[in-house]
């Protein structure tokens, strides 16, 4: 498995948690007995939580807490940002850990913060969370697209190495994306609208578009973006992933957990129960496909970074 999405690294910092064990969704110990290849950890900033700090001082001191956090365990962990270090870290037997950044404010100073983040090794941000910011709106504003800065950032982002995450933009804002990337575009945990009428969810245009830039959608195990029921039920994640498949095609969809992010109860319960996904899996799709779900189309956006 390679996950595209989860917020153990905000969760961990808040509560000053350990990343080797913890009560959450993720940690490493977890994440070996799940049988991980990778995880991609989400430095999440929300713009009404930043304890007195700007985006960018939360961001970091986050990031500095998960960076400590994987050092201390770098017998189990490394931080990874290219195809060649990803590679390592499995030859090495250890988790590779992706970085990826979950609130465009952070970079909201100046095209400079772009090349500031790469350097940290973050090698995917997702645009806006829930709330407007400089670079455009959420999904509760459809037709609120990228501002000016917006558009110069995803230009600018398609000249180095982070590539675009569209989850929780606004529709307009997933129009302009589009128009201006010529790099794959990610929505690391978003869901199809189709199956489930949430705006956080994608319209079935935008799932199509996205799988005609090589990019890739994560499924997300959020009850709330799959359906009815208050629990998350490895069933109705096979159901989005399904109709996924159908739409975007089995080169584009992966997983976007969105674990410790989610608070809803879930049949899977943390990071080394994933098997019972990839059971689900294995009655519903070839072994190449599974294989392709599960890891390989992931491997394929890696080397593209």
């Amino acid at each position: 498995m390679i996950d595209f999405h989860a917020d153990t690294a905000m969760i961990i910092f808040k509560r000053q948690l350990s990343l080797l064990s913890n009560d959450r969704h993720i940690d490493l110990e977890k994440l070996h007995q799940g049988g991980y290849l990778a995880q991609w950890f989400a430095m999440f900033v929300s713009l009404n939580h930043l304890d007195n700090l700007t985006p960018f001082e939360f961001f970091t001191n986050m990031y500095n807490y998960f960076i400590a956090e994987a050092e201390k365990h770098s017998d189990k962990v490394t931080i990874v940002s290219n195809y060649d270090e990803y590679k390592q870290a499995l030859t090495a037997e250890k988790i590779a850990a992706f970085i990826s950044a979950e609130e465009g404010e952070i970079i909201k100073e100046g095209l400079h913060m772009v090349d500031k983040i790469e350097d940290m090794k973050v090698r995917l941000i997702t645009l806006t969370w829930n709330y407007q910011n400089s670079l455009g709106a959420p999904h509760s504003m459809p037709e609120i697209g990228l501002t000016n800065y917006g558009k110069e950032v995803v230009e600018y982002l398609n000249q180095k190495h982070i590539l675009i995450d569209v989850s929780h933009l606004s529709d307009a804002g997933i129009d302009d994306v589009l128009a201006i990337s010529k790099k794959p575009i990610i929505a690391s945990h978003s869901n199809a609208r189709a199956i489930y009428n949430k705006s956080r969810n994608l319209k079935d245009s935008h799932i199509k578009q996205i799988a005609s830039t090589d990019g890739l959608i994560g499924v997300n195990y959020y009850s709330g973006f799959l359906s009815d029921n208050k629990t998350s039920y490895v069933a109705d994640i096979l159901q989005m992933t399904k109709y996924l498949v159908d739409i975007g095609g089995e080169n584009t969809i992966g997983f976007g957990s969105d674990f410790d992010g989610i608070d809803c109860p879930l049949e899977m319960k943390d990071a080394s129960a994933v098997g019972l996904l990839a059971n689900a899996l294995n009655n519903e799709f070839t072994a190449a496909q599974v294989d392709k779900l599960l890891f390989k189309n992931a491997e394929r956006i890696i080397r593209a970074l």
